[in-house]
């Protein structure tokens, strides 16, 4: 709609006045190609440099954040449950053991290691483990009621 508008009162602007408006035009678009020629000429040797640096050359900034990454990072420390803590007893030895034959052992961890599990044996979790079809969320609210 606009730019059927715009056709319209183009059309009836005589042509002197649309001489003048095309001559605006290419100066402006002849200003427009000098810029760019500059622009791409400053692009062209910005991306040379860059492959000098890459070719041995680099710069003291660089050399600065080297050193800094050379430094190692300090060691993570191992998070410790207050589970594993405790002293392990035969019966928890062999629910832990059975367990591992069944394909349970992962769970049952998760769930002695789990603080409102905390005053259970390791082999009544198993127990409900196995009642709940290995499910530990379910286990754990049966443990839980």
């Amino acid at each position: 709609m606009v730019s059927k508008i715009a056709s319209e009162r183009w059309n009836k602007v005589s042509a002197q006045e649309r001489e003048k408006y095309e001559k605006q035009y290419q100066e402006k678009k002849v200003a427009y190609e000098e810029a760019m020629k500059e622009w791409k000429a400053k692009q062209d040797d910005a991306a040379e440099n860059d492959e000098d640096e890459e070719d041995g050359e680099e710069d003291v900034e660089d050399d600065a954040a080297d050193d800094v990454l050379e430094v190692p990072s300090p060691a993570k420390k191992a998070r410790v449950s207050t589970s594993s803590l405790k002293g392990t007893t035969e019966a928890s030895e062999k629910a832990l053991a059975e367990a591992k034959n069944e394909g349970l052992a992962i769970k049952l961890k998760s769930l002695m290691e789990n603080p409102k599990m905390s005053g259970k044996d390791a082999g009544t979790v198993l127990n409900a483990l196995r009642k709940a079809g290995g499910k530990v969320v379910d286990a754990k609210k049966a443990l839980l009621a």
